[in-house]
């Protein structure tokens, strides 16, 4: 089918959360095609529900959803209530309004299930998902860091295939665990709301999203921690202080050599040994992980230092007995003690599960490191070879690089690919990104825009009035005082590390349940999502107010 005329609908939604900038033709054929698509791919949803398009694509460089066969799917399965998590991939004004019961359509999705073998592709037992992650642990860091480069002294071209396949092989067991968690994830939010509801129907002061938080310090949490424990450690030490703010505008590289004993530089080089796999672009293989690039998180640094004490924390993490007596005071369980009870074991579960998806996160970038490093070891072996640029690599599909590497693939066939490649991407990069939503190729317009404000989905509760500060690129950071509101497309758990030094969020992607949703409120910080186009309609400096409980975002008098 032509995607020009196709009546197919396609979102940004979830998967624009983890490449909030063009793709690269390797990061799609990785993760895009490999590690998402192929995992809903399957000719009779295709054909019957799909439109007969893929699961996945990309359009101008920026990787897109099949909505319509969610859409098609759900409504037919006779559920009295579609999941939020697949509402939330719909254009609000195409949400299905009729619930019927098809018996093809379950017909269909039990076809699929059984040629796809789900019981093997996800871990969704409550129970046995958390238990199978912490055996997975040891030997999956284990194997990883066994695939690194640095562990041989020399690497040719077919040496580095067969890593580059054993690195990717490594993904699915990953994937089987870390897509039930989410999917667990999502369902016990679900079920805590129901409950929550239930307890009160008239409402309470609490709202689920502020009740559904780790029970734990996350590994993000704790990053995030230590990079503002560093710039309030800064703030005692004026001439380094000083010295820094110079030389982070030519990198930390000068300051790491010159002063290496010094205990501002001493903890710096340990944050990078224990925390350095980290980048903003966790899914992006050509951002640079913070270890290669120390400036990023340096800058995290300085803006802690530079902005007043008072304008940042961390929130410790909910503990079971606050979380009740968070319940208790919205007057539920004097009347129904049973819905009280049922609620608090779903909340205590499903605070285990945000810990085990920060968790995954994190030794995910570790693992995302170690391909990382093993694509650039293969653009100098392609440099060699063929005389193309060492990030040539990029440009070339993972098949076509194994075969490349391999010396299968005639040189004048993969320098025209890198070349014709690159040229796109470029091109991509240049031009402004593409909407959340698409009918076919023409965009589809889907926010609530009156009165100089828009309407978000409320992520983290609280009201702020600040200047806007539109972030692109987080590499390309202006100076943080504390007051400021992030406005971003989307946000990667290193954009986190941020949060600290602002006073409220604005994104345009983005769940209840996801990453930057999560360290807003786990930093008590007013954030709304949703808001298609945002940061093209806010300009930095701009003053704005963030209502993180109404998910209103509106513009304001003055600067």
């Amino acid at each position: 089918m032509n995607p020009n005329s196709s009546p197919v609908i396609w979102t940004r939604r979830f998967v624009g959360e983890r490449w909030a900038f063009p793709i690269t033709p390797l990061s799609e054929s990785i993760f895009l095609r490999h590690f998402v698509g192929d995992f809903l791919d399957s000719p009779d949803f295709s054909q019957e529900l799909g439109g007969s398009e893929p699961p996945v694509r990309t359009y101008r460089g920026y990787p897109y959803m099949n909505a319509t066969m969610f859409m098609s799917l759900l409504p037919r399965l006779g559920l009295p209530v579609i999941p939020e998590f697949f509402l939330d991939l719909f254009p609000s004004s195409a949400y299905p309004t009729e619930h019927t019961f098809s018996s093809r359509a379950w017909w269909i999705l039990m076809k699929t299930l059984w040629q796809k073998r789900f019981w093997r592709l996800i871990e969704l037992r409550p129970l046995a998902n958390c238990q199978q992650w912490r055996l997975f642990v040891p030997q999956y860091v284990r194997q990883i860091r066994h695939l690194h480069p640095r562990c041989v002294e020399t690497l040719d071209g077919p040496a580095i295939a067969q890593r580059l396949e054993s690195a990717i092989s490594l993904l699915f067991p990953y994937r089987r665990i870390h897509i039930g968690s989410l999917g667990l994830a999502n369902f016990l939010y679900m079920l805590a709301e129901f409950l929550l509801s239930s307890l009160s129907p008239q409402g309470t002061d609490v709202t689920c999203a502020e009740l559904a938080q780790p029970n734990s310090w996350t590994p993000t949490l704790v990053v995030n921690q230590v990079l503002a424990e560093i710039g309030e450690q800064m703030r005692h030490y004026p001439q380094l202080h000083a010295e820094a703010e110079v030389l982070n505008r030519r990198g930390v590289g000068q300051l790491l050599r010159q002063q290496p004993e010094h205990p501002i530089v001493k903890r710096f080089r340990e944050f990078l040994r224990l925390h350095g796999h980290r980048s903003d672009n966790s899914y992006d293989l050509m951002a640079p992980c913070w270890r290669e690039a120390p400036e990023i998180p340096f800058r995290r640094i300085l803006g802690y230092a530079n902005a007043p004490a008072a304008s940042w924390s961390v929130l410790p993490p909910l503990s079971s007995s606050e979380r009740r007596q968070w319940l208790e005071a919205a007057g539920g369980p004097l009347t129904r003690r049973g819905i009280f009870k049922l609620l608090r074991a779903v909340l205590d579960h499903l605070a285990d599960y945000l810990v085990l998806r920060e968790e995954q996160r994190y030794y995910f970038e570790l693992h995302v490191e170690v391909i990382k490093s093993l694509v650039h070891r293969a653009g100098i072996a392609l440099q060699h070879s063929y005389g193309v640029s060492e990030h040539s690599p990029h440009f070339l599909s993972f098949s076509d690089l194994i075969f490349a590497l391999t010396r299968k693939a005639p040189s004048d066939h993969v320098i025209a690919q890198v070349t014709q490649n690159a040229a796109l991407h470029a091109q991509n990069e240049a031009l402004p990104p593409p909407p959340t939503f698409l009918r076919g190729d023409e965009p589809w317009a889907d926010f609530d825009s009156a009165m100089g404000g828009w309407r978000g989905l409320g992520i983290s509760r609280g009201r702020v009035i600040g200047p806007a500060v539109v972030i692109e690129d987080p590499r390309r950071l202006p100076p943080l005082t504390g007051k400021e509101i992030l406005v971003v497309r989307g946000l990667d758990p290193g954009w986190t590390a941020l949060f600290p030094a602002v006073a409220g969020i604005v994104m345009e992607l983005g769940g209840m349940l996801s990453h930057g949703a999560l360290a807003a409120r786990e930093h008590g910080i007013p954030a709304v999502s949703g808001i298609e186009g945002v940061t093209r309609k806010i300009t930095t400096g701009q003053l704005i107010e963030v209502d993180g409980h109404t998910g209103r975002v509106s513009l304001r008098q003055g600067h």
